[in-house]
């Protein structure tokens, strides 16, 4: 089911409607659509549900710490590449100083050279900008007691929020309703 809204004027309508329903015919949907508010409130109870259940608090820290490591990994698969594209531009550059002076083509070897440091220098950047991820990441690891306290929280922050922002937060969280 995916978020959609009917207006009536200034009110608007905010409900979810199958999208099995919308493609292929209202026959094809046992449930054609719900209020948004109903489903919303249910989503928040989850929510709410996860602080109290051992078991569920543990399946979604296992999850959001697989994610992290997931990222990490891929992160430092990405490093671990640019670093040799960076040693093997760095050595290339260092043949062709090397060899410039043996009778080769100058112009040919400053063309080349110039590549390179050019690549060199889009490598460093994205080297660069993976270590600020790697670093954010080791930031984002979530342990229990962070996770038990945020959860105590949610409570009070929910309802010092306006329905406008519930809403929204509910759509953050959510991607779609099945």
């Amino acid at each position: 089911m995916t978020h959609t809204y009917t207006q009536n004027g200034k009110r608007r309508y905010r409900y979810y409607v199958c999208s099995r329903a919308q493609k292929q015919g209202w026959d094809t949907c046992p449930t054609k659509s719900l209020p948004a508010g109903e489903i919303e409130r249910f989503v928040v109870d989850r929510i709410r549900a996860i602080g109290a259940d051992p078991k569920l608090t543990a399946e979604v820290l296992r999850k959001a710490g697989a994610d992290l490591q997931d990222r990490t990994d891929r992160l430092a698969g990405e490093r671990h590449e640019l670093e040799k594209d960076l040693r093997r531009s760095t050595g290339e550059v260092k043949r062709l100083v090397s060899t410039s002076t043996r009778g080769r083509d100058k112009a040919a070897v400053t063309g080349r050279l110039a590549d390179l440091q050019e690549r060199i220098t889009v490598v460093e950047q994205r080297l660069g900008e993976v270590h600020a991820q790697e670093t954010a990441l080791k930031r984002e690891q979530i342990d229990e007691n962070d996770f038990a306290a945020a959860l105590k929280t949610f409570d009070p922050i929910w309802e010092s929020l306006s329905p406008r922002e519930q809403a929204r937060v509910v759509h953050l969280l959510v991607e779609r309703v099945a």
